[in-house]
């Protein structure tokens, strides 16, 4: 699944900034990290799991001579967390847990949407069961939807149109 989420957006983070919340290992921030993006942000809750992402992050950084600075863990609930430099993240993972996630996923495009609100434009990858179908608020546009059932992980990135953009053109 992965590998289809990152041919899907071919290089849409080339020297970006990218945000994985919900980062657990940090598999997709660090995929997007291993594939061109600058820099990113890791927000995880769990202690021993933000240690074991530090970590992780200090592996990549070796095996691709990459500086392990470029990249930074918050230990914070999602929900709680506010980034220090919002609007700068081209592209957005969020993974909720499993069991959570159509709770969650309103709270998700409400805060993703206020931090791009005056980005050039933002991605969001959204990781859900594939029963859950998210409600897609104004302002978003599904790009591409994976996945192949119910029983299944699904993935959709979508698209955020900024809203001082769309403020201008209205």
């Amino acid at each position: 699944m992965r590998e289809a989420v990152f041919s899907s957006l071919a290089g849409c983070f080339a020297g970006g900034r990218f945000l994985d919340l919900f980062a657990g290992s940090g598999a997709y921030g660090l995929e997007a990290w291993s594939r061109g993006a600058a820099c990113g942000d890791f927000v995880e809750n769990h202690g021993r799991v933000a240690s074991l992402l530090t970590e992780n992050i200090r592996d990549v950084a070796r095996s691709l001579d990459l500086e392990a600075s470029m990249c930074r863990v918050w230990r914070s609930d999602v929900l709680r967390w506010e980034p220090e430099h919002p609007g700068l993240y081209s592209l957005v993972f969020a993974d909720p847990p499993y069991a959570e996630g159509e709770r969650l996923v309103p709270e998700i495009f409400r805060r993703v949407g206020r931090w791009a609100a005056c980005a050039e434009t933002t991605r969001l990858v959204l990781e859900l069961p594939g029963a859950i179908e998210p409600a897609i608020p104004e302002g978003w546009r599904v790009v591409r939807s994976l996945g192949k059932g119910i029983g299944d992980p699904s993935v959709r990135i979508l698209l955020r149109v900024p809203h001082c953009q769309s403020a201008a053109h209205g």
